[in-house]
């Protein structure tokens, strides 16, 4: 079953032989505490299987009311010549047991810190040898614990155990990019490796050589623990090493680029403003992306099966005269460095400001998408697991829009940078009313 075209979705909904119609109001026998009764949204079942999730412009919180996110833990300092002193912090990973795994792509190392924040090893350094970097695109934890750093220069995966001390490599052909990678494992122990290419970028799903427990098959709750909570069970069998079981195409969206040149030389940006595609993987297997000129919000299978369509009524907003001119702005500042613009016709230029710029998605299956963020914070608007809207959550420090937060239970971590541009990692503690 393909991903259904944007436009398709509400035109199958009318015409859907089967349907399931469900508008939750507010009625007497409605129990008072319970948020949901106030939701005037619908949900209908396409013939397809397809669920499709329509929600009015307000969400289910009141003004006064909502969650929050309050910060308990900050890791990192802005000078010194400790461990929590970090060039750029790049990615991260947290395991069952609270230990944050954090890369500091200019020193190539992976410092470990438990749960209270204390630093406990480090990992890696600058070099060729084993368990070392030249560059480090992106960490994933197993489902048993062990942490997989992906070195693009090297070509290779290294793991590393639980100790901290190098296991082994895994040398992978792939061309070199530095950006954040978007891969990792999913439930079943099986590494979605992320791949870019000249046409569409695809997602390998790769068997690893790692085994669950017979019981897992059964025990939703324990395949989803991908931070290793089932260490004691799930083994390493290293027979099946790397065989590729599936290959699936990311669905990514072309965004409008500014183009210039110089001597020859060209010179790129995306477009400010400009409609985007985000994504991310969800572990519990599926793919959620979004297009950032519609309120719709997708959910595939890794095989391309649409699962869900999550739409909010919520009508656009024009880009404005200011948010135009900085577009100009920028083409100017490229001018007095002597670039000249390619094919630049105004006229291009967006119309509307973009609803939401990224998108993550919670282990429960709660979504949340990134919506902008100042100096002091930022603000997620967030669906539950059924893919009701609820409300705006605004985050007490800065995160850019295309580093994800992990949000774990009632936990929620974060990279944030200060006014001097020094990276942290930030817990905070969702509170929910």
């Amino acid at each position: 079953m393909p991903i259904l075209p944007m436009g398709e979705v509400f035109k199958m909904k009318h015409q859907a032989a089967v349907s399931i119609f469900i508008i939750a109001t507010v009625t007497a026998c409605a129990p008072s505490d319970d948020p949901s009764a106030d939701w005037i949204g619908t949900i209908d079942t396409l013939a397809s299987g397809t669920v499709v999730i329509s929600n009015p412009a307000p969400g289910l919180w009141p003004d006064s009311g909502g969650w929050r996110v309050v910060e308990d833990l900050r890791i990192g300092a802005l000078d010194g010549d400790g461990p929590d002193v970090f060039g750029t912090i790049k990615d991260f990973a947290v395991d069952d047991k609270g230990a944050i795994h954090i890369v500091d792509v200019q020193a190539l190392e992976i410092r470990v810190f438990d749960r209270d924040g204390r630093h406990r090893y480090t990992m890696g350094g600058p070099g060729r040898g084993p368990g070392e970097f030249r560059n480090i695109w992106g960490i994933t934890l197993a489902p048993d614990g062990k942490l997989w750093v992906l070195d693009n220069r090297l070509a290779r995966w290294s793991i590393f155990d639980r100790t901290g001390a190098f296991d082994r490599t895994y040398h992978r052909p792939m061309r070199a990019r530095n950006y954040l990678w978007p891969g990792g494992f999913d439930a079943e122990g099986k590494l979605w490796e992320y791949m870019p290419g000249r046409g569409a970028p695809t997602l390998h799903r790769l068997d690893v050589g790692l085994r669950g427990p017979p019981s897992a098959e059964s025990d939703a709750g324990n395949r989803m623990d991908v931070g290793g909570n089932t260490e004691q069970n799930w083994v390493d069998t290293r027979i099946a090493a790397f065989d590729t079981l599936g290959t699936t195409t990311v669905v990514e969206h072309q965004a409008a680029f500014l183009e210039f040149e110089r001597r020859g030389l060209g010179a790129s940006m995306q477009m400010p403003f400009a409609s985007r595609r985000p994504w991310v993987m969800d572990p519990r297997g599926y793919i959620w992306f979004a297009v950032t000129d519609t309120y719709r919000i997708y959910q595939t299978t890794f095989e391309g099966d649409t699962v869900r369509v999550i739409d909010r009524d919520l009508p656009p907003v024009p880009l404005g005269a200011a948010a135009r001119d900085s577009i100009s702005v920028i083409v100017a500042q490229y001018r007095e460095n002597g670039y000249q613009p390619v094919d630049l016709d105004e006229k291009t230029f967006p119309e509307f400001r973009p609803y939401f710029e990224n998108i993550t998605v919670d282990d429960k299956g709660g979504v949340w998408m990134w919506h902008d963020s100042d100096s002091v914070s930022t603000t997620y608007e967030v669906f539950d697991p059924d893919g009701r809207y609820l409300g705006e959550v605004h985050v007490p420090f800065p995160i850019q829009r295309f580093f994800n937060p992990l949000i774990r239970g009632d936990e929620f971590f974060a990279v944030t940078r200060d006014e001097f541009d020094v990276s942290y990692l930030v817990r905070g503690k969702i509170e929910r009313d």
